[in-house]
């Protein structure tokens, strides 16, 4: 089992987080947690080169 979640998951996670900070009143506090979740886990895509932005690898 792999130590960490694949490029596949974290884009699903991604997509998932962005729906529901979009549902959530801005003035929410999750709202705020939801845009730093999203910001963490673009970090760690950058770090390991799995940001492809829906691109298919080559």
């Amino acid at each position: 089992m792999p130590s960490h979640p694949s490029a596949d998951d974290m884009r699903t996670y991604l997509t998932e987080t962005a729906k529901l900070a979009a549902e959530t009143p801005a003035g929410d506090p999750k709202h705020a947690t939801y845009h730093q979740n999203m910001n963490e886990v673009l970090d760690q895509m950058r770090r390991e080169g799995g940001v492809s932005y829906g691109q298919q690898p080559r």
